[in-house]
C-alpha cells in the first residue's frame, strides 16, 4: 500500500475483479480509509442530487393552525316513556346560545309540545299522551338528534271505587270512559 492507498490491482474478495475496476477508495478527514462500491456511490450521488433538489409537486403541505379557533357547538337529547303515557325528556348544549325541539307524532307535527330553549340544561315531561311513535328533535347550530317514543295502545283502566254505583230496580248508570 503506497501513500495510504490500497494497491489497485488486488483482488476483491467478492469476484475476480482487481480493486480499479470495482472499488473506490477515499479517506475520511481522521486520515482512515472507507471502501465503497462504484454502484453505492452513484445510489448516494444520486440520492444527494434528489434531496438537494426535492422532487417534483408543491413540496410538503403545512397544516395551518386557526389562531383563534371557535369552539364547535354540541347538542345532546334523551328522551323516555314514563309512568305508562307520559314522555320525560333531557336535553343539554354548549356553545350554542338556544336549540329547537320539535315533536312529531306518528310523523305529524305536535306544534303545541315544540319550543325553543335557552338553557343550556333542560328537563321536562309531557304527561298522559295519546299512543303513537313520538319523535323528538333537537337543532341548533347547523347540529342535530332525535329520539323516538313510543307509547302502546293500553287498554282502558278506571277506578270506580269512589263513584256511587248502587244499582236499583230499573235504574241505569253510564259512565264515559276515554
Amino acid at each position: 500500500m503506497a501513500g495510504g492507498l490500497p494497491d489497485p490491482h488486488l483482488v476483491c474478495p467478492e469476484s475476480d475483479r482487481n480493486l480499479s475496476e470495482s472499488w473506490l477508495v477515499a479517506p475520511n478527514l481522521r486520515k482512515n480509509v472507507f471502501i465503497v462500491s462504484k454502484k453505492s456511490m452513484s445510489f448516494l450521488s444520486l440520492a444527494g442530487v434528489i434531496s438537494l433538489t426535492g422532487c417534483p409537486g408543491p413540496g410538503p403541505t403545512e397544516t395551518k393552525v386557526d389562531p383563534d379557533p371557535q369552539p364547535q357547538p354540541s347538542l345532546s337529547l334523551t328522551a323516555q316513556r314514563v309512568g305508562g303515557i307520559s314522555i320525560s325528556y333531557d336535553v343539554s348544549f354548549e356553545n350554542l346560545t338556544q336549540e329547537n325541539l320539535t315533536v312529531t307524532r306518528n310523523g305529524s307535527a305536535v306544534s303545541e309540545m315544540s319550543r325553543t330553549i335557552t338553557t343550556a340544561n333542560k328537563s321536562g315531561t309531557y304527561n298522559d299522551q295519546r299512543k303513537g311513535d313520538y319523535s323528538l328533535t333537537v337543532t341548533g347550530g347547523g347540529v342535530s338528534t332525535s329520539s323516538t317514543v313510543t307509547i302502546p295502545n293500553f287498554p282502558p283502566q278506571a277506578d270506580f271505587n269512589d263513584l256511587d254505583n248502587s244499582v236499583k230496580h230499573n235504574s241505569q248508570i253510564t259512565w264515559q270512559l276515554e
